[in-house]
């Protein structure tokens, strides 16, 4: 679970703003706070650790469009993630500074990760692209551009923190997209529109979750006492059970398809349904999420 970050000139995030994080964190404020801004910082660092730092970066228009503007010398973008975890806890942090020849370069780089089981801890450090501490028989070269924990993710002692920040998953689900019937979908864990939400709420009953978000709901809405996921043809619709007259006998309960509910009762369904009965730490008032769900580490939105 991802614990705590702080993050320095990103984008609009201006000096050291720092979040801690629980088992579900709200985020809330008017446009233009900063609520995308935190988001994309679990982005783009796991991009970053994906696909290299120069690509994260290329995809976001370049260093310029993700660094925190400036009239005068440019600022330090830094970022910093905790996680903690039943089999290890540890942290990584980089920081990004102008180059007088090319656009930024990699200041200063650490990670530490610790195995409460063994009482062990490895870490690693890099100031300016050198290597200052770390395994002696783990020290490749590292450009100014490059990330080093890239290449040393395969490595068993470092394996569990980059995995970790590699697979954090960020969605943006809006109400329409969960109240049309959907296909069935194979795909694990739910995609980033929640384009195969029925499939994921249909399987459920299977993995002990259904009753999180039937609590979940029930809270909201004061009314819903269960769902479920029907076929309809090829397609797949999910319906809600409501309570009338605030009685919840039987003869007193009725169904209604999905595009029947209000948006805050699917913004709900669709936030924290896919993975009730998991960790998940952010989520953002218009709906997006970060969240563990099968393979996903935990940080949600």
């Amino acid at each position: 679970m991802i614990t705590e970050i702080t993050v320095s000139n990103f984008r609009s995030l201006g000096e050291n703003v720092q979040l801690k994080l629980g088992n579900l964190t709200a985020l809330v404020g008017p446009n233009g706070a900063g609520k995308s801004n935190i988001a994309e910082v679990f982005r783009f660092v796991a991009e970053a650790l994906t696909v290299g730092l120069e690509a994260a970066l290329a995809s976001r228009h370049g260093i310029d469009a993700v660094r925190r503007w400036s009239s005068g010398r440019p600022f330090n973008l830094s970022i910093r993630v905790n996680i903690k975890e039943p089999q290890f806890s540890g942290s990584y942090s980089f920081a990004l500074a102008g180059d007088r020849f090319k656009d930024y370069r990699v200041k200063e780089e650490e990670a530490v990760i610790i195995d409460p089981r063994k009482d062990t801890s490895e870490r690693f450090r890099l100031d300016e692209g050198k290597w200052v501490q770390g395994p002696v028989d783990l020290r490749p070269k590292v450009t100014g551009q490059s990330l080093a924990m890239t290449l040393v993710a395969g490595d068993e002692r470092f394996a569990p923190l980059a995995s970790a920040l590699r697979n954090v998953c960020l969605y943006a689900v809006f109400p329409d997209t969960l109240r049309e019937p959907q296909k069935p979908d194979t795909v694990r864990p739910m995609k980033q529109h929640g384009e195969n939400w029925a499939t994921i709420l249909q399987g459920m009953g299977t993995n002990g979750a259904e009753a999180d978000l039937k609590a979940a709901l029930a809270k909201l809405t004061g009314d819903i006492t269960g769902f479920r996921v029907r076929q309809l043809g090829g397609y797949l619709n999910a319906e809600f059970l409501h309570a009338t007259e605030r009685k919840r006998t039987k003869d007193r309960q009725k169904w209604f398809e999905s595009a029947q509910e209000s948006d805050g009762t699917l913004r709900v369904a669709g936030i924290i349904g896919p993975s009730a009965g998991t960790p998940a730490h952010l989520n953002r008032n218009r709906g997006t999420r970060i969240d563990r769900t099968r393979g996903c580490h935990p940080a949600a939105f």
